[in-house]
């Protein structure tokens, strides 16, 4: 109990000379209060504790992470039981370029289809024949659904109006046929007009 005596008396004494001083350099004599400096300390313990991740925080990220690179291997085809993740992680990004690359093709058979169902709905929707004359020389381009002995009988066209090709081209795109026909007319002086009337039969053949 003196101790305590002593110790309250020592304090306000210390309290008495320093009242009334100012100095900024030196704190308040409060500052230097016990209670303070373990709250302090507590406070510090606190914040280390928060930034250091806990062993079972961090097996449950090893495990989360295994589930998931064991299911990526799960769904990639041919994939070594063994393999290290970066060969897990290496073929999943070739898989899913190759997926992609097979939807493409599935949208263009996809469109293909679809305008090849409209063909046959209206075979005579794409059909059209374009002629250019110069002189006695005219081209002919022929667009057409493919059919069956189509080419055969455009020729026949320029066979029956006995003029000479010159040169001819055929592709065919997605069941349709496109042909150009050079060819060397002699209309005795009326190329334009002998060029109209092939044309006008090769509509004819078309539609």
């Amino acid at each position: 109990m003196e101790g305590n005596h002593e110790d309250k008396d020592v304090s306000k004494l210390l309290l008495k000379l320093m009242e009334g001083y100012s100095d900024a350099a030196i704190a308040p004599l409060s500052e230097f209060s016990p209670s303070k400096e373990i709250t302090i300390n507590a406070e510090a313990a606190s914040c280390s504790r928060k930034r250091k991740p806990s062993p079972q925080i961090e097996r449950d990220r090893r495990v989360q992470m295994s589930g998931l690179y064991a299911t990526l291997q799960s769904m990639i085809p041919n994939l070594l039981h063994k393999a290290t993740r970066v060969k897990i992680i290496e073929e999943t990004i070739a898989y899913i370029k190759e997926l992609e690359e097979c939807l493409e093709e599935l949208k263009r058979r996809k469109a293909a289809a679809i305008r090849a169902l409209r063909l046959c709905n209206h075979p005579n929707a794409s059909s059209s024949v374009d002629v250019t004359v110069s002189g006695n020389v005219a081209f002919f381009e022929v667009s057409a659904m493919v059919r069956r002995g189509l080419v055969k009988e455009i020729f026949g066209v320029f066979d029956k109006h006995r003029v000479e090709v010159l040169a001819a081209g055929v592709a065919v795109h997605e069941l349709e046929l496109r042909l150009t026909v050079t060819a060397l007319i002699d209309g005795n002086g009326d190329d334009v007009g002998a060029a109209e009337r092939i044309k006008t039969d090769l509509l004819t053949l078309l539609f």
